[in-house]
């Protein structure tokens, strides 16, 4: 079974190029590609991709209350990591809802409402993991900045933002 319901654009391109016989030829050979162990094999790269991605939160999370004093998850490692999940699922669920809300602000500010997106969301964390505190709004400006810093460096170590490029390849 294929998780491919249509041919893709090289397979649409020999289609109207070959003669009408091999046309189905073409449409069957575009569909078989992804078998069994391909599809196990995307899986775990999505779960390696996930782990990452909340390992480099709970990384950008500690760094962020390391320098910044407004910034607290009572030293305990456990509230951390739940804040990192908590903030993945955040950044992963409703941030697309408010960034598509807020798109037209985007387009008024030149884009400094994304900043303010991104700030919600890390108080949006922090109303949801309880011993994770945010005290001022200064502070939570300043850890934003720094959230977005460390994610950055990391997911270019970890070649996190090449998942589209490899996706594309396929």
């Amino acid at each position: 079974m294929s998780l491919f319901l249509f041919p893709g654009p090289q397979a649409l391109a020999l289609m109207l190029l070959r003669p009408q016989h091999h046309r189905a030829q073409v449409v069957a050979q575009s569909t078989d590609r992804a078998g069994p162990l391909e599809a196990a094999g995307y899986a775990a790269r999505a779960v390696k991709r996930i782990l990452l991605v909340w390992a480099c939160n709970v990384a950008a999370l500690f760094v962020a209350s390391v320098f910044i004093s407004g910034i607290s998850y009572s030293h305990d490692f456990w509230v951390l990591l739940l804040a990192g999940l908590v903030f993945g699922l955040v950044n992963s669920l409703v941030k697309p809802i408010v960034k598509l809300l807020a798109l037209p602000l985007a387009v008024l500010t030149l884009g400094i409402a994304f900043f303010f997106v991104n700030l919600l969301m890390l108080y949006i964390t922090s109303w949801i993991v309880p011993d994770f505190s945010i005290d001022h709004f200064s502070d939570a400006v300043w850890a934003t900045i720094i959230i977005w810093a460390v994610n950055t460096i990391l997911y270019s170590v970890f070649g996190l933002n090449d998942w589209r490029e490899a996706r594309a390849a396929r």
